[in-house]
Formats: structure tokens, sequence, C-alpha cells
């Protein structure tokens, strides 16, 4: 058939389900990061010294404190691709493999042209599956290399390393919704897994990020780091003067640290704010101060989530969504407070044992102690929290062995190639095994590609059906 005959198939079937997946996608990301900027920037003016300068829109909406618009528009480029991507390549392959007619299509009513190529792949189940199998693979895997719209390396490798994470998730899943999982370790083992796996898996990423956050930083991202110094109680400068008695080298005197050169430990006087405070009063103090923190941090996470991103429910019952927010979020302020705090407390009580040299391996150890924090959050809460900090663990644990040890050459673009992998694993699952994806993974993808289901009208007897998004996560 000639090309120009058979545009209106790949019109209405292929460029503008892609286009409606890519500018759907871009709006809603480009203004839930907004919405984000504007949520800490009333934030921040709640906390100082003129809260109301909240009602100025000059000063709420300054340019200079409420800066998104390239981030956001990166992230939108990146996820709006990820959608038009996916839906492009997976409509390229179902309309070749189906070869609906012209005829066919345009007879389908508006928006559901779609239901034509549903109802020539229900004719061969089989085939079907086969196709749906290789197209969900590759579409997953073309998707996955709109992660170059991301500028920052260090952002690219930190969510290439959280899709990889996700993929070897919904593996375990397999294994352990099918028996494997307790066949290789055992009842005992799965039961004691069950309860506290992820806490265990918690434990130990903790304790290898902690103690990249005060001996190598240099194996985090910047930003991460960042974000771990600004929640905690210890500046920078005291943070290197530890690293620098840790690992027995002159203290450099840049670091204005009251500090012997040859010091092999950073005492409690040195680590607390104010020398003149006992520790248990200084760890009173970074509780509160930790507890300030957290809350400005979550509570616009938790805005996002259960109100913009869950707008029909918040519509409903907008008290109900509101006290599930404050409470979700009073729970995750006093989870990081805690966390703080027990590392801190930690540092104290080695020090206060009269130990006179400083050790690395302490560092992780303490980690690994001020985890159990973990145990404040809910059951499905601890799963998410480790998955979120493995990642990071991995990438310092890859950074100081491989990289640095057994100094392997860096490929320019891995993290896209990896992430690119990772898709096509997460999406196959999506679309062939989604009871194998984590509830997260599924609200995530169903938020970039919302489903549909067809269901056939009584009315008629041919293909239209009415279409309606798929609610079941």
């Amino acid at each position: 058939m000639d090309v120009m005959e058979y545009w209106p198939v790949w019109k209405r079937l292929v460029l503008e389900p892609s286009w409606v997946a890519f500018y759907r996608t871009f709006g809603l990301v480009f203004g839930i990061r907004a919405a984000l900027s504007i949520m800490q920037r009333l934030i921040a003016l709640a906390r100082s010294k003129s809260p109301m300068r909240m009602l100025s829109l000059s000063e709420l909406l300054t340019e200079r404190r409420v800066v998104f618009r390239e981030q956001g528009a990166r992230l939108g480029l990146f996820l709006g691709g990820f959608s038009g991507i996916y839906t492009l390549v997976r409509q390229v392959m179902r309309v070749h493999a189906c070869a609906p007619s012209v005829a066919e299509v345009e007879a389908a009513a508006e928006g559901e042209a779609d239901c034509v190529l549903r109802a020539i792949e229900e004719r061969d189940p089989v085939q079907c599956h086969r196709r749906t199998l290789v197209s969900s693979i590759a579409a997953g895997a073309a998707a996955g290399l709109s992660l170059s719209f991301i500028a920052e390396r260090e952002t690219r490798q930190t969510i290439a390393m959280d899709a990889t994470v996700r993929a070897i998730q919904s593996l375990y899943l397999v294994m352990y919704n099918t028996g494997k999982w307790e066949a290789l370790c055992g009842t005992a083992a799965k039961n004691f897994l069950d309860l506290h796996g992820s806490a265990l898996l918690f434990a130990v990423a903790s304790a290898q990020v902690m103690y990249a956050y005060v001996m190598r930083p240099e194996t985090l991202s910047q930003s991460y780091w960042k974000f771990i110094v600004r929640s905690g109680p210890i500046p920078a400068n005291v943070l290197a003067a530890a690293r620098a008695a840790a690992d027995r080298v002159p203290i450099p005197s840049e670091l204005n640290v009251k500090m012997a050169p040859n010091a092999t430990i950073a005492p409690c006087s040195v680590l607390h704010s104010d020398p003149s405070l006992s520790c248990s009063h200084f760890n009173w103090n970074v509780f509160k101060s930790s507890c300030r923190k957290g809350f400005s941090v979550y509570l616009p996470l938790n805005a996002v989530s259960y109100i913009l991103l869950g707008i029909p429910r918040f519509i409903r019952n907008p008290p109900l969504v509101t006290l599930k927010m404050l409470g979700s979020t009073l729970q995750s302020t006093v989870f990081l407070a805690f966390f703080i705090t027990l590392y801190q407390i930690s540092c104290c009580s080695y020090r206060n044992m009269g130990v006179t040299r400083d050790h690395k391996l302490f560092y992780w150890i303490c980690g690994f102690i001020c985890s159990s924090a973990i145990y404040i959050e809910r059951h499905h809460r601890r799963a998410e929290l480790a998955l979120y900090v493995m990642p990071r663990a991995l990438h310092s644990i890859g950074v100081l062995f491989f990289m640095k040890r057994l100094r392997l050459p860096d490929v320019p673009m891995f993290e896209v190639l990896l992430f690119s992998s990772a898709c096509a694993a997460v999406m196959y699952f999506r679309e062939n095994d989604p009871t194998n994806l984590s509830p997260f993974a599924r609200i995530v993808l169903n938020f970039l590609l919302p489903r549909k289901r067809a269901k056939k009208r009584p009315t008629s007897g041919d293909a239209a059906t009415e279409v309606k998004g798929d609610t079941a996560d």
C-alpha cells in the first residue's frame, strides 16, 4: 500500500498517542517541579522573621529565590521523552505486526482507534504475547535513552542506579512469588527476611553511605553529600578535620578547627557547635534541629504525593487526605531526626569511652547502629527507603573499589546505557508480569504511561469500545 494512503493509520495509531504522551507528561512534570519550588519558598517565608511576606506575590515568586525553569524543563524532557519514545516505538511495532486497514482505523470513533489493534491482537493471543514481550523490551530500551536530557552526570548515575535496583527487585519478586526464594534460603530465613529484610538492607546501605559521608565524600554525588551535611549538625570543615585525623595525616590549618595538626581523633568539643555544651545537651539540640529541617524537607514532598498526584482523592475528602499527609510528614520527620541523633550519640559515646585514636571502620558501625531508626517508619516505607539508599551505597562502593583500586576505564554515557537496560527489564515486567513490580514502581509507571482498558459497548458489535483509565494501583 502507498505510504500516503496508509498515513491515517500511522497518524492515529502512532504519532497522535506518542505526542499526547510526551506533552502530557512534560506539562505535569514541569508543573509539579514548579509547585515544589513554590512550596519550599512558602516554608522558607513561614520560618523567616516576617512570615506575612507569604502574602506578597513578588516575594513568593521572585526569580532570585524560586528557580526551577531549566531543571523543570530538563526533567520534563527526560520523563516526557521517556513516555513519548516508549509509546512511539511500541505503537510502531504493534502497527507493523497487526497491519490494520485504513477503513478499520477511520471507522473507529475519536480516541478509540487503538481498539482496532486490540481486536486484531485478540485473534491470536499466543502471537500477541510474543509481540508484547519483544515490543516492551525494545520500547523500554529506546525510552531509556531520554536520560541524556539530564545535564549533570552525577544525577544521571543516580537515576540509572535507581532503575537498576528496581529491575533487581522485580527479579527478586519473581523468585519470591514462585517459591524459589524459600527453597533457596529456607522457611525460617524467609520469614525472618519478610519481617526484617528491608531494615537489614537499609542498615547495610546506610552504613556505607555514612562511612562515605565522613571518610570518602568523593564517592558520593556532591548534591547528596551536601544534603547530608545540611541535615546533620557537623559542618564540612569539622568533617574534613575528623577525616584527616582518622587517615593519620596533618590537619590543614585552613580548616580553622581547634585541633593539633597531628591529632589522631576529633574530640567532642570540636564536634559540638558550642564547646561548652555537654554531649547530652548537644544531642538534644541536634534532635530539635533535625526535626525542624526534616519537616521542611518532607512537607513539600508529601504535599506533592498526597495532593498534586492524588487530586481526585483529595477532592473527595480533603480533611482526611490532609491529615494523612501531616501524619506521614511527622512520622518521616521523627525517623530522620532519630537517625541523625543516633549517629551523633554513637560518635560521642565512642569518644567518651576514652579512645585516643580514631578508626575508619567506626563510622561504618555508627551508620549501621543509627539505621535502627527505620523501625519508626511503616513496613512498606522501609523497603522504599532501603531501595532509595542502596543505589547511593552501590555507587560509593563502585567508585571506591572498581574505579580507584581496579582502575577500570571511564566509559562515556555508561549510565545512559545502564538506565536503558534497566528500563527494558522494568517495562518487560510492567507489560507481561505486573505482579512482580513493586507498588511504587507501578504508581510511577502508571503516572508516566496511564494504562487504557477497553470495554465493549453493548450497542455495537464492531471494534469501538469505551476506554477507561486503569485505576488498579
